[in-house]
């Protein structure tokens, strides 16, 4: 089972910087042995390889050349997280740094060595992207599906490894039977994770491409395709909508969720001009966290 704390943030990863710098591809014995994960080490860029379970399929070329031009110039600020494999240190969190490093011609570069199994760097990798926004919705929501199948995992162990909800899983999962000329919008950038969402809830399949073409070609707002869908003569998407809570209050409290580790529930007013927020706790010792987490911002 993976630890309980890679769901609450990236944070976790990353130690205070004791850098151990090192001319060949080892880090210094005492990093690996003494206290592995107390301390960054810089081993050579040739010893790394990248994880083929990575869920981000796409990176832009330009947005790496970017990312390389500012690595020049300041550095890699924060530091890859690695698993030794072999000889050989195999990407967990990272690869988009990597990739602008070796673009920035970077010898070496800085580490987090981690123990983790297939299972765990998996979820790991989808972790940081995901709150990196790193993926697209079909990429994470293939990243899912993924690590649903190969081991064998229900939603809910799944959404408490992440710190994700297990509803926020099975309705982006929904998102991979869209036809494939909404999931080519999808790739090309026309249609956000927001338009998804609700196009989900349209039950026609025919009706669903052509409020995706709209969306596309027109560039209206997830707000816009919502009231498109409420007029809409189907019974069951008229049903589905009225039911279903607004888009945006869901992805908040999604955003609330996974930074306050515990069920959150936006109550809006009628009117969508104001409601409650409220968050629930199960002992003083988990209020105290939260009040915790409040304080440091």
């Amino acid at each position: 089972m993976i630890k309980k704390g890679l769901g609450k943030g990236l944070d976790a990863f990353f130690p205070p910087i004791n850098t151990v710098n090192t001319k060949n591809n080892e880090p210094k014995q005492q990093s690996i042995d003494a206290n592995v994960e107390s301390s960054i080490n810089e081993i050579s860029i040739n010893a790394i390889v990248v994880n083929e379970g990575q869920p981000r399929k796409k990176f832009d070329k330009t947005a790496i050349e970017e990312l390389a031009e500012s690595i020049k110039k300041y550095g890699i600020i924060e530091p890859i997280v690695v698993s030794k494999e072999g000889s050989k240190y195999q990407i967990i969190a990272g690869e988009r740094r990597f990739r602008a490093a070796k673009v920035a011609g970077l010898e070496t570069i800085p580490v987090v060595i981690k123990e983790y199994d297939e299972k765990e760097k998996n979820e790991v990798a989808l972790i940081e992207n995901i709150q990196r926004k790193d993926l697209n919705i079909l990429e994470e929501a293939q990243a899912y599906k993924d690590i649903l199948e190969k081991y064998n995992m229900s939603q809910e162990e799944l959404a408490n490894n992440i710190g994700k909800s297990r509803s926020a899983i099975s309705n982006t999962i929904r998102i991979l039977k869209f036809d494939d000329k909404i999931k080519k919008y999808i790739l090309e950038d026309k249609l956000s994770e927001g338009h998804c969402k609700v196009l989900a809830s349209v039950q026609d399949k025919n009706i669903q491409i052509k409020l995706a073409k709209k969306v596309a070609e027109e560039g209206i707002s997830v707000r816009k395709l919502e009231e498109f869908i409420k007029n809409i003569d189907e019974p069951k998407v008229k049903k589905k909508v009225i039911k279903t809570k607004n888009v945006w209050i869901q992805d908040i409290e999604e955003k609330f969720k996974s930074f306050f580790q515990t069920k959150v529930e936006i109550k809006p007013d009628k009117d969508n001009k104001k409601g409650k927020i409220i968050l629930e706790y199960y002992s003083n010792d988990e209020l105290d966290r939260i009040l915790e987490t409040i304080n440091r911002g």
